[in-house]
Order: structure tokens, then sequence, then C-alpha cells
């Protein structure tokens, strides 16, 4: 069975015109977000601009399910393991990798 996830654009109406979220100044957003994030934006736009109306366009994803591999070097001994992605590859260094692999997205069992 496959999983879903909700994802959610946002967009602002100044009245006179449409402008996607990533022509505002924003640091740090991207252009689709996890729906956790929509009363945050919600904050933002009301905040920094008051006379704006925030819609999102929204969308569902594919949740990709996958496993962290665990990476053996031998060349240099390290007391902290080194993981990798099943997915995109991406490594993470710790004791506990997450339950979500923060560059792709994908849950891991």
């Amino acid at each position: 069975m496959k999983l879903y996830k909700r994802e959610i654009k946002p967009m602002v109406d100044t009245g006179s015109f449409h402008i996607t979220w990533n022509l505002l100044p924003a640091p740090g957003f991207d252009n689709w977000y996890p729906e956790e994030k929509e009363g945050e934006l919600r904050e933002y736009v009301e905040n920094s601009y008051p006379n704006w109306i925030l819609v999102f366009y929204e969308r569902f994803v594919e949740v990709k399910t996958g496993e962290w591999l665990s990476l053996d070097n031998d060349d240099v001994m390290s007391l902290i393991p080194v993981y990798r992605c099943s997915i995109c590859g991406n490594s993470f260094s710790g004791y506990y990798p997450p339950d979500i692999c923060e560059h792709c997205g994908a849950k891991m069992e």
C-alpha cells in the first residue's frame, strides 16, 4: 500500500496580481512545504504583508520508504557511526539516525 503526504505551495494575492512565494523576501523557504508549515506561513504573511491574501496550491506526493545502511569505514577509525540513505545516498553521522531522511524525505523503516 502506498502512502502519500500533502504538500502546499503558497501564493499571495496583492489585490492587483498574484506572486509566487519564492519571489517574496522570505529567507530559507522553498517552493513546496509540508502541510505542517501552513500556520507558520500564514502568520508570516499576516505580520509582514497585512493587506495580502494567502492562498495555497496543494499536491499529494508518495512517501518513499527506505532504510539507513551502515557504512563501515576501515580506513578511518571513527567512534561515530555513519549511515547512508538507501533511496538518495545522503549520509548521516551520529548514533541515532532520524526516522525521515532530511534530504529526500524518505520514511525509514
